[in-house]
């Protein structure tokens, strides 16, 4: 079974109750939180509610910031490695800058995930994000 260590017994989808997301009568289905977490009656309260979110946010983004950063760290190399090869025609020259420009921006939005200490959401037009300058500390 897929996301079960070996040696570990997967729990039936009804051995604790659904975890809420605060909502009036919603809650996130199949969610099952540490031994004890959720109360008798499956909904969390406010608090543990903002650190489970918090704690998906932040795990979420240290995977999301490994596997980006290994790649940004390959194209940058390849894209010093062209600056320095001194045969790279003028017109090349402000196109390798914008991409390198693009590469550092990239990794600065990776930073600001790793450092996020809240979760801010903010309504964008692809629905809700996370506003990374109001959710770091």
């Amino acid at each position: 079974m897929p996301g079960v260590a070996p040696g570990d017994k997967p729990l039936p989808a009804d051995a604790a109750p659904p975890l809420t997301d605060g909502l009036p009568n919603a809650t996130l289905p199949g969610a099952v939180g540490p031994p004890g977490a959720p109360p008798a009656d499956g909904v969390l309260d406010a608090d543990a509610l903002a650190a489970a979110r918090l704690d998906g946010v932040l795990l979420a983004g240290r995977t999301v910031a490994h596997l980006v950063n290994n790649d940004l760290t390959i194209a940058v190399s390849a894209l010093d490695l062209l600056r320095a090869h001194g045969d790279l025609p003028p017109h090349l020259h402000g196109l390798l800058d914008s991409a390198l420009g693009g590469l550092y921006a990239a990794a600065e939005h990776v930073d600001q995930v790793r450092r996020i200490t809240r979760v801010v959401i903010v309504e964008s037009p692809a629905g809700p994000a996370l506003d990374l300058d109001r959710s770091r500390g």
